[in-house]
């Protein structure tokens, strides 16, 4: 598994089906732990928690935005520099 990955959440209310926040899974190489940071349309960061485990941080995810709205986890390249351009230009 990549350090770094992303995952969209879609807003079951819009019939276009449009994701409306972009979730980064980061690993937190100082702490060992693993940052979510929540994103909106336009790449500015709305939320950011840590966890213990990248298992914890997903399921922290599906919790907070609900299991069936995240798209799958999807592996950042380790040489992308913006990990929020990359899934930004990416997604559905």
């Amino acid at each position: 598994m990549s350090h770094r990955q992303w995952a969209e959440i879609t807003d079951r209310e819009r019939l276009d089906h449009s994701p409306t926040v972009i979730l980064l899974l980061v690993q937190d190489l100082t702490e060992g732990g693993w940052f979510v940071r929540g994103h909106d349309r336009t790449g500015r960061e709305t939320i950011e928690t840590w966890h213990g485990s990248a298992v914890a941080a997903r399921e922290w995810a599906a919790t907070e935005y609900g299991s069936d709205r995240i798209g799958g986890w999807l592996d950042i390249p380790d040489d992308t520099a913006d990990a929020i351009r990359y899934a930004l230009r990416r997604r559905r």
